[in-house]
């Protein structure tokens, strides 16, 4: 194949692209070829290739082949080059002899951009591995979804890096795989509606985990829609065919934690139950206002109504009153939680109802958050104001009748 390369592509689709292969660029790279895009035409195809080391993605580019060839495209020096053309301007895109300029033009002008050697940028070593086995999904829509509200609640601290991805369990057998992310604040725990076929049937017990996908790549694999099954390769890589491309991961070689020990149980105990509407609870949340050194959020509930207090002691404190369906060991039940946890819970569980589970007369143990099926959120307590809260909630309630009067 000639390293000559020279393709023509409308603007727009140039654009689309390479707004699609963004998603795997989390980062700025120090190794220049990892600033690049690898450009392949041939058979009068053009794809696109973007590495981080860790994943490849190559997507497909609608593109008319002048001339077949590799090259190397400097990525944000591309993106700003096609930002503000109109969607079917033109832009030819060939390599000058000796393989370290590239030009592109449209028909008012023309930048010459210098590139590393074609030879540098890196092989994908993940591919060629032998499939242990697929993924199979039912909705490929849903699962993109759930990977969105897996993505939540994953740790972002690099010592734990075993908590930075999404599981995924099949502890409980191969036709229901769940998507696991855990923080060690919250967790949650979403069927996956997938079902794992391993390539070998019987030879080996069944994993309780598939695989961990690293949060980074978890905003590539839901921003496209996929084509197939979902194979998982040798030393536990990850690949998605994809329509028009494909990408391949390695994922976060470790053990996820036995995330079930922390989910609440209380068999035959009846636990204390607070049902908030969903909507009504977010919109709470999303209406305090952040304070100085202040993220917790005081509930103490009684009578049908949940009072919402928040004290940052420096400059700001208030409350807000809901509505609440409960069933509690206590007449006046209260529990603190960060403010953010509490709000991405509203938004990652889809019931019309939120329900607070926990056992009952118990204000520090974890808590059961139950929505829509098929979804389990695990959120640890603070330490609150119970007191204050209280008292509040009494005052609110002693002045209601006064208020229909």
């Amino acid at each position: 194949m000639s390293d000559l390369l020279k393709i023509e592509t409308p603007a727009g689709d140039l654009r689309k692209v390479l707004s699609l292969l963004s998603r795997i660029r989390l980062h700025r790279s120090k190794i220049p070829v990892l600033g690049c895009a690898l450009v392949e035409a041939k058979d009068n195809a053009v794809t696109l290739t973007v590495t981080d080391l860790g994943a490849w993605l190559t997507l497909s580019l609608p593109a008319r082949v002048h001339a077949p060839g590799r090259a190397l495209l400097p990525f944000n020096l591309a993106r700003m080059l096609v930002a503000n053309h109109a969607a079917g301007t033109p832009i030819t895109i060939e390599q000058a002899a000796g393989g370290t300029e590239l030009t592109v033009s449209d028909p008012d002008g023309r930048t010459t951009l210098i590139t590393p050697p074609v030879s540098d940028f890196p092989e994908d070593n993940l591919s060629t591995r032998p499939v242990i086995g697929t993924l199979t999904l039912a909705d490929e829509a849903a699962f993109r979804d759930r990977l969105k509200r897996a993505l939540r609640v994953v740790s972002t601290e690099e010592t734990r890096y075993y908590l930075n991805g999404v599981c995924l369990d099949v502890a409980e057998g191969a036709d229901k795989v769940k998507l696991v992310s855990t923080d060690g604040h919250r967790l949650i725990a979403i069927d996956a509606g997938a079902e794992w076929s391993p390539a070998a049937q019987g030879e080996m017990d069944p994993p309780d985990q598939l695989c961990i996908l690293p949060r980074m790549i978890v905003p590539a694999l839901t921003a496209m829609p996929f084509a197939g099954p979902i194979l998982l390769r040798e030393g536990e890589n990850f690949e998605v065919p994809l329509v028009g491309g494909r990408i391949i991961t390695s994922t976060i070689d470790g053990k996820f934690p036995d995330w079930r020990r922390v989910v609440p149980k209380f068999g035959e105990r009846q636990p204390d139950m607070i049902s908030f509407d969903r909507a009504e609870l977010l919109s709470a949340m999303r209406r305090i206002p952040w304070g100085h050194r202040s993220t917790r959020i005081d509930i103490a509930v009684g009578k049908g109504k949940a009072v919402l207090s928040y004290n940052s002691r420096h400059d700001l404190s208030g409350f807000r009153v809901l509505s609440v369906e409960s069933s509690t060991k206590t007449p006046e039940w209260f529990h603190a939680f960060d403010r953010q946890y509490l709000t991405e819970a509203c938004l990652a569980c889809r019931g019309d109802l939120l329900t607070i589970e926990c056992t009952a007369g118990e204000e520090g143990g974890p808590v059961r958050i139950v929505s829509d099926s098929g979804v389990d959120f695990v959120l640890m307590p603070m330490r609150g104001e119970r007191d204050e809260a209280v008292a509040l909630l009494r005052s609110l309630t002693a002045e209601q009748p006064r208020a229909a009067a």
